[in-house]
């Protein structure tokens, strides 16, 4: 590291702090502490005097603006204490703009609803709900495309070409998820589908038959090609009907040969019979071409159409998906009409903005960021690299290199465009406080081979500087693997690079390989690596299977994260069987499959037995042989099957999953695996999905069935949170994708046995930057320019694929071990991404190459001694703790003081007469009054008459008793006791004459105070209703209405209520440090009021 690169990175830095006016493009190479960056330009930001939600802060994930709020709080509360602009910061930090860019978006459509078309209330929909939603709006549309006559023959010649409904879906898919693209497009008039007329070749054809005239040798090949093949494709041509027989004839007929021989057709010549049939198959291909080129762009402009009106209809009904916050927002801010006040009061409302991992994002958010950044009034109208913005607006933070997520719509060129047109050049940091020296070595002698300028598809590399040294204790960057026969299955390569990672795992543990935990200051402190420092990211999951194979065998504890294919783990698609058969009786194969998982255990022994022994059948519905055993494992799991069948009709999808769950056991099931916890948690997410999708409209069992159907789709990906278990000693697989932004001590690159540019399968839709649209069906089913984009797809991809081996190698601290199995190459030309690797990074003075020749497949286990385990309970003991730990578990979290009261009550050192009536007293049954009651229903009591007595005392004044009528006539008619008032009005000036009210109305008083304080394992609380301030201190007075005839019964319910007296004591004593001196009890009757005092001097604790 030279003094020159450290001026550099050190220039950069201070940049990004103090020159707050001027925009800044900061490139930020791996683990060179960009966010450290961003939270110092936030907070002098603040220091200069702009509020913090004045601030803009669109971080690429919620974990990353999570991760900078927590950051920039941490350092205005240390910065606080002496500056007072940080002090308001922490005020209004938790309203600021610090999110992801559709956050944002959503921030400023709420604000702007009416200026975006949209309702002032929308919902914006999860991934889950938009395809529930995407489904209900395809199959209407998808009932009108069948019947539109204009769409008939389109329809039918696509059909008859190998298309099929699922590959004009998936269209619509890709369109709706880039249905601004679209819409832009959509005015293009697609060329009418011509007929396919065959006339011209059918000529050629009858004219090159004749031809097999001129041979002399009937058993020459191509005379036989000419009168079998050639003669029977002609035929069949002329025999076609219509088009659609015609246009399926024509994909590609084998009319050319390379048979025959000279000697046979010297009076014409063999070439010339060759070339004939030659440009005869191009002349098929060609109108089977242009056929199927009008037919995809008319179809496709119908699906545009679909797609626009869907996006419409979802503005108007103010239900958005994701894409279409930024979509609208930005519509929003170009708009004519619209457009210049709402950019004038963005420009106000957000004084700057900070976008984070600027490499990765949706080319949209730098249209919003310049538009509000802009003071031009005209720059609705530009394109955005023309719009001049405001300097120091916009503070852009990226590294091309780890630009990895074009399947996102990342575009590395705007990237670069923006930076040379908006900026006109970076800053860069490249101190890297994360990675080791002798890995920051091996990674820029690697990649700075690899990642070379070009255009705007690669950036220059840019070396990285190390702050870290090397680890005591193991080699820190090693190969593993070595070149194989070409010959050798990609099966068998996969499992022996599985088998050496495997190994390679083991001897890091067992060497106690160096590594460091970061800390704040920086200190190296070595320990020895556990299995969970280490982290094995694979670019593709192609290779998974063979990888937890071979850690299986091995007992090496692991655990697969991210971007899981949930829906095709093996316990997934047992239960989605077992589902699938309890839907649908006729579908046999599913009720077998079902009957062979382990839910149900059932060998293909007993299968055949069922089938051939008893005649016995599939149909759950259906009746059961009569000689069939009932306890015959197919006797049972049918009659299981055919029961929640009859049931499902009353359970909801996700009551049917768990009823499937339980009663077959997957749960106890998944104990038998090694990794129980995975099963556990992906079960409970499909669960938790199903229960998602339900809220989102989904009802019937086989919709259900459907969605998962498109969840298991070929290349889609269902991403399931793992949550972090810190207790989970485990090795960590994931892919590249899902470790952007994470680190680990040993980083283990596999799975770089396949091509560095794999074909994608499946559909696929490409936006043409001139106009319109490339499409691909299927191999043979595509537009005549997807071809032509072909060759700067693949230039795109690889230089990808190359940034994503760079973040790979990135992630490492202190160990990196590269996978280099590979087989001969031979004359091919494609390279692997070990090959790449490896003919780049190949050097012993960087890396070591890691013998595991003599590796153990399976570590020996060490058992540890331990004493003899202690006597188990008996049944009754532990029933009797059972039942305890059941009674303490069920205990409310809050409780009342009549709630404690009544409980005291009930105890048996009470008379049984008392507690029963206990029971009954309406004085026990108060409680905290109904927040969802009218106002005018104030009262709290077990009776209506004692509830409106408590409601006009709580209403009154206590001096004067002012309007004393009006008040309970009105709460008679709140509690519904008309013609009640004359007592309500007699018990409640019963109490006003009392002494104790006197007192009270001239002391400070208060009525209806609540109370709560923290009591055994929960909360006491209650409603006071009057308490009044004495000269010697608090004294607490509760209304009673409750009727006695003698004085025992008086005494009894003094008894009763004395708990709620004490507990509000205890609780008035510990929330306000106050004494309580006294506690009565205030009986009404209409001939006057008892006052009775309860001991309060113990407490009730």
């Amino acid at each position: 590291m030279t003094s020159t690169e450290l001026e550099i990175d050190k220039t950069a830095r201070d940049a990004v702090v103090n020159e707050l006016e001027r925009t800044l493009f900061l490139e930020a190479g791996a683990g060179s502490g960009k966010t450290s960056c961003l939270v110092g330009r936030f907070v002098a930001l603040v220091e200069s005097g702009i509020p913090a939600d004045h601030i803009a802060a669109i971080t690429f994930t919620e974990k990353a603006a999570a991760e900078l709020v927590d950051r920039i709080r941490t350092e205005l509360r240390r910065r606080a204490p002496d500056n007072e602009a940080c002090r308001d910061a922490l005020l209004v930090l938790d309203s600021a703009a610090i999110g992801t860019l559709h956050a944002f978006a959503q921030r400023i459509l709420t604000e702007h609803a009416i200026e975006a078309g949209l309702p002032p209330r929308f919902a914006v929909h999860d991934e889950i709900a938009s395809q529930v939603a995407f489904e209900t709006r395809w199959e209407l549309f998808a009932d009108g495309l069948l019947d539109d006559e204009s769409l008939e023959m389109p329809l039918r010649l696509l059909f008859a070409s190998g298309g099929k409904p699922k590959h004009l879906r998936d269209v619509a898919v890709a369109f709706n998820a880039n249905w601004d693209l679209v819409v832009d497009r959509i005015d293009l008039a697609p060329p009418p589908v011509p007929s396919v007329d065959v006339r011209d070749i059918l000529t050629d054809l009858k004219a090159v038959i004749d031809l097999a005239q001129r041979c002399t040798d009937e058993d020459d090949l191509l005379f036989r090609h000419l009168t079998d093949m050639v003669t029977d494709f002609e035929a069949r041509l002329r025999a076609a009907v219509d088009d659609d027989s015609r246009v399926k004839l024509l994909d590609a007929p084998k009319l050319k040969s390379k048979r025959g021989q000279t000697k046979n057709w010297t009076s014409i010549g063999v070439g010339v019979v060759r070339d004939r049939l030659s440009d005869l198959q191009d002349a098929c291909a060609a109108l089977r071409s242009a056929v199927l080129e009008s037919v995809l762009q008319r179809l496709a402009t119908s699906l545009a159409q679909f797609t626009a009106e869907s996006a419409t209809a979802r503005r108007e009904a103010g239900e958005l998906e994701f894409h279409d916050l930024l979509v609208l927002a930005r519509n929003m801010l170009r708009s004519d009409v619209a457009g210049p006040d709402v950019r004038r009061a963005l420009a106000q409302r957000y004084d700057r903005l900070l976008l984070d991992e600027f490499q990765d994002t949706d080319p949209i958010q730098i249209e919003i960021a310049v538009l509000i950044a802009s003071d031009d009034q005209e720059a609705g109208q530009k394109h955005w690299s023309a719009i001049r913005t405001e300097p120091g607006r916009i503070f852009f933070v990226g590294d091309p290199k780890q630009s990895i997520y074009r399947f996102r719509r990342a575009d590395i060129g705007m990237f670069m465009t923006a930076r040379d047109e908006l900026v006109g050049a970076s800053l860069q940091l490249s101190r890297n406080f994360r990675t080791g020296e002798p890995i920051i070595a091996w990674v820029n002698a690697t990649f700075a081979k690899l990642i070379v300028g070009e255009g705007t598809s690669q950036p220059e590399y840019q070396a990285l500087l190390a702050e870290r040294g090397r680890p005591e204790i193991g080699p820190p960057v090693a190969f593993i693997g070595r070149e194989h026969d070409r010959r050798l299955p990609a099966d068998e390569l996969r499992s022996q690079e599985a088998a050496d990672v495997s190994a390679s795992i083991q001897r890091a543990i067992r060497e106690a390989w160096s590594v460091a935990d970061r800390t704040p200051s920086h200190v190296e402190s070595w320990r020895p690596a556990r299995w969970s420092d280490i982290a094995v990211l694979l670019p593709a999951r192609t290779s998974l299977p063979f990888l937890e194979r071979a850690l299986d065998e091995a007992n090496i504890p692991f655990r697969a994260e991210t971007s899981s294919l949930v829906y095709g783990s093996r316990e997934v698609r047992e239960l989605m069987l077992v589902v699938r058969a309890v839907d649908d009786p006729t579908d046999s194969l599913a009720a077998v499959s079902a009957l062979r998982t382990t839910a149900f255990g059932c060998g293909d022994d007993d299968l055949f037995v069922w089938k051939k022994r008893y005649r016995g059948g599939w149909d759950h519905q259906a009746a059961v042989p009569e000689d069939a055993p009932v306890d015959h494992p197919v006797a049972q799991g049918i009659a299981w099957l055919a029961a929640i069948h009859l049931e499902r009709q009353w359970l909801s999808p996700s009551q049917v999953l768990d009823r499937i769950l339980r009663e077959r056991r997957f749960y106890e099931l998944a104990a038998a695996d090694r990794r129980p916890r995975d099963l556990w948690r992906r079960l409970r997410f499909v669960v938790d999905q199903c229960r998602a999708w339900e809220e989102a409209g989904g009802s019937t069992l086989r919709e259900y069935l459907q969605w998962v159907e498109g969840q298991s789709g070929e290349g889609t990906r269902v991403v399931e949170t793992v949550l972090p278990e810190t207790d989970d000693d485990a090795v960590r697989i994931l892919t590249i994708h899902g470790v952007k932004g994470l680190e680990f001590p040993i980083v283990i690159l596999s799975g770089l046995t396949t091509q560095m540019n794999p074909q994608p399968r499946g559909v696929e839709v490409r936006f043409l930057e001139s106009a319109g649209w490339a499409i691909k069906l299927s191999k043979r089913l595509s537009t005549t320019d997807f071809e032509d984009t072909q060759p700067v797809e693949e230039q795109m991809g690889h230089h990808e694929r190359l940034r994503l081996l760079y973040v790979a190698s990135t992630r490492a601290r202190d160990h990196l071990v590269i996978s280099a199995h590979r087989k001969e190459r031979g004359t091919r030309t494609t390279l692997t991404s070990a090959e790449v690797l490896y003919d780049a990074g190949w050097n012993l003075a960087l890396a070591d190459e890691l013998d595991l020749a003599d590796q153990p497949l399976r570590p020996q286990r060490e058992f540890q001694v331990v004493s003899d385990p202690p006597d188990l309970p008996t049944l009754e003991e532990w029933q009797a703790a059972h039942d305890a730990a059941l009674k303490d578990a069920s205990r409310p979290l809050t409780t009342s003081a009549i709630g404690l009261a009544r409980a005291r009550a009930a105890e048996k050192e009470l008379d049984p007469a008392l507690s029963r009536a206990a029971a009954a007293d309406p004085g026990l049954t108060k409680g905290a009054r109904d927040i969802d009651l009218p106002p005018w229903q104030k009262g709290r009591y077990g009776s209506a008459i004692g509830r409106a007595v408590h409601g006009a005392l709580q209403t009154v004044d206590l001096a004067t008793a002012n309007g004393l009528t009006a008040v309970c006539a009105a709460q008679a008619a709140a509690e519904g006791v008309l013609g009640k008032q004359d007592v309500i009005r007699a018990l409640a000036q019963a109490a006003l004459d009392s002494e104790v009210l006197k007192l009270a109305a001239a002391q400070r008083h208060w009525r209806e105070v609540y109370v709560g304080v923290p009591w055994e394992n929960g909360i006491l609380e209650g409603y006071i209703d009057l308490l009044y301030e004495s000269d010697e201190g608090l004294v607490i007075v509760d209304y009673k209405t409750d009727a006695w005839r003698t004085e025992t019964e008086l005494d009894a319910k003094v008894s009763l209520y004395s708990v709620q007296l004490q507990a509000y004591a205890d609780a008035v004593r510990t929330a306000v440090d106050r004494e309580v001196v006294g506690a009565l009890l205030l009986f009404l009757r209409p001939e006057g009021a008892v006052a009775r005092p309860v001991s309060i001097a113990a407490s009730l604790s």
